[in-house]
């Protein structure tokens, strides 16, 4: 903490000069071997705290030089700002008018770029870059490089995960465009770190499944993701979503049918065996409602071809028309006792 070194200054202060001038020494020594953890603002005040405190203008101006190479790393936008309208205080304190305002100009210059910080921008870039590339594929893969190579400075100077946010739009814009160059570009993530396995893989099952028609495609797919997706899945909160089984259960039920009782079956057994203990239960729920589901559309469509289903809703029209005279002349209490019958009408069914 910055009251910590400046605590540490003024007992340095209390001993003389010549403790404040060996303390300016350690902090010199300690800055050029690049071992001290502090941040840059912390860094910065210590100086200032030593100049106030007797140390030389001219040890102070060499160590906020030194301090301008490294201040900026790792920064978002506003981080930025706020290190350039500190450093030009610091300076204006050695009474170095020009280098302060070279400072402030530069706080401004700061303030006109786009933040990362917690931002939502690189991802609609990748969304944009996808767009354009299925317009013009043929420069495609520049863009694609144009963005990931941008990718691991958002990820350094971001708070939470849009660089893999990002990360994950381009891979799947890309695994559409060319599989080839999406499976290039996961490799890239993966060795890079700035993907990770689940997120990769989510974006090759998802578009794997889009493509499959038949069920010597789509079987391969499934074993893929219970028998290696699901036990990466689950591992961050960022993986808690039920898409990809949604996508997994409604490709598999178009393709075969009434036969694909025997994946949901053996869907079921891995969801149970194979997920982590954190995600189990809603990956369970979501297939019971997907199977319900299934259950209410195939009740509609029986009734339908048997007639009955114009019954139903030739019944609660009535019903509804009955509670709207009602309400029209003021009467609530029979308008609702009225709308509750149409109501239960459509949910006998």
């Amino acid at each position: 903490q910055s009251d910590f070194y400046e605590f540490l200054v003024y007992v340095a202060s209390q001993c003389g000069n010549t403790t404040i001038s060996k303390m300016g020494n350690i902090v010199k020594d300690i800055f050029v071997k690049n071992v001290w953890k502090a941040d840059t603002d912390n860094m910065r005040q210590l100086i200032c705290a030593l100049y106030r405190n007797g140390i030389s203008r001219s040890w102070c101006e060499e160590m906020l030089i030194a301090l301008e190479k490294i201040m900026f790393e790792c920064k978002d936008i506003d981080a930025k700002q706020r290190e350039a309208l500190q450093h030009g205080r610091a300076w204006l304190l050695l009474n170095n008018k020009e280098r302060a305002m070279t400072w402030f100009q530069r706080m401004i210059v700061e303030t006109l770029g786009v933040g990362y910080r917690k931002d939502y921008q690189p991802t609609t870039m990748a969304q944009w870059i996808g767009d354009v590339n299925k317009i013009d594929s043929i420069h495609a893969v520049e863009r694609i490089h144009w963005m990931t190579s941008r990718l691991r400075y958002i990820n350094d100077i971001s708070e939470s995960r849009i660089a893999t946010d990002a990360a994950r739009k381009l891979l799947s814009d890309a695994l559409e465009l060319n599989l080839s160059v999406g499976l290039g570009l996961g490799k890239w993530l993966l060795d890079t770190e700035i993907g990770y396995f689940a997120m990769v893989s989510f974006c090759l099952i998802n578009n794997l499944l889009k493509k499959a028609n038949t069920e010597t495609e789509y079987k391969p797919i499934f074993h893929y993701f219970t028998q290696v997706h699901l036990y990466v899945v689950g591992t961050t909160s960022y993986d808690l979503s039920t898409e990809l089984l949604e996508l997994i259960y409604n490709v598999g039920k178009k393709i075969l049918g009434q036969n694909y009782t025997i994946y949901v079956n053996e869907l079921k057994r891995c969801l149970s065996t194979q997920c982590v203990d954190r995600i189990r239960k809603k990956m369970l729920k979501k297939i019971d409602e997907l199977e319900s589901s299934d259950f209410i559309n195939d009740c509609v469509l029986a009734a339908s071809k048997k007639g009955e289903l114009d019954t139903y809703f030739r019944k609660s029209d009535e019903l509804v028309s009955q509670a709207k005279e009602f309400l029209k002349k003021g009467d609530r209490e029979n308008a609702w006792k009225i709308a509750q019958k149409g109501t239960d009408c459509v949910d006998a069914l």
